[in-house]
């Protein structure tokens, strides 16, 4: 039964791990398009509003962790900073790039592919696995 408990976490960690995974494969080969910053806030992170043909769309998803975590109605945010400076933000009106999902075009990250934060994720994630294995739930008290 211990191992049985033992292996629940595992099993959550990778089921969890694999549309991150997927995700972040996908988006490193989505198109691109401009967007413009068009909100910052330090608990949302910054809005980018772009255009695919003639429909606009926005965006606050910066990796794939957090596009992945959202489709299972997480919100997933590591801090986002907001700089003012003499009562400006830099980041308004600034032009940045965007990869987004050619199926559904609402689905967009600033930053595509493995970024540090996807990476962090699947490394503690696979980690479960060796913890599990390094020390068997026979050998815990």
């Amino acid at each position: 039964m211990s191992f049985i408990l033992a292996f629940i976490p595992v099993v959550i960690a990778l089921i969890l791990a694999v549309p991150v995974f997927s995700d972040a494969l996908n988006s490193a080969k989505w198109p691109v398009s401009h967007a413009v910053v068009v909100k910052n806030d330090h608990k949302v992170g910054r809005t980018a509003a772009f255009q695919v043909g003639e429909k606009k769309y926005s965006t606050t998803f910066e990796n794939a962790l957090e596009l992945t975590a959202s489709r299972y109605g997480y919100e997933f945010n590591l801090g986002h900073e907001v700089n003012i400076y003499n009562g400006i933000d830099p980041e308004m009106g600034k032009n940045i790039r965007v990869s987004y999902n050619p199926a559904n075009p609402s689905e967009a990250v600033v930053e595509p592919g493995f970024t540090i934060p996807v990476c962090i994720y699947l490394i503690c994630a696979c980690l479960t696995l060796f913890i599990g294995k390094l020390f068997p739930a026979s050998y815990r008290n």
